[in-house]
């Protein structure tokens, strides 16, 4: 086969075959290379953040509900107090 023959062919379809073949291949290797190391980097920062918020939020979570049971406990005395204060009152009322 000589140049005459082989011409056509590289400037026709399969010409436009092989570029499209050795544009997939560069753009296969760009990924492969560049883009998917950047973008597993950047999905551990993310998922290494989300741990810290977490583990912060896990630690507000115990503080409210450490807080919230503190308060519980205040409520249960006022009431005990408003009791002993009904009591007492009433003690006082009967002896007049």
């Amino acid at each position: 086969m000589d140049w005459e023959e082989l011409l056509p062919l590289l400037t026709g379809s399969g010409g436009s075959v092989l570029v499209m073949l050795l544009l997939a291949t560069a753009a296969y290797k760009f990924l492969e290379k560049h883009l998917l190391p950047m973008l597993g980097g950047a999905i551990t920062r993310h998922l290494d953040q989300i741990d810290k918020l977490l583990e912060k939020h896990d630690i507000t979570a115990k503080s409210v509900e450490d807080v919230s049971d503190e308060v519980t406990d205040l409520g249960r005395k006022v009431d005990d107090c408003g009791k002993k204060l009904d009591v007492l009152t009433g003690l006082h009322n009967a002896a007049k």
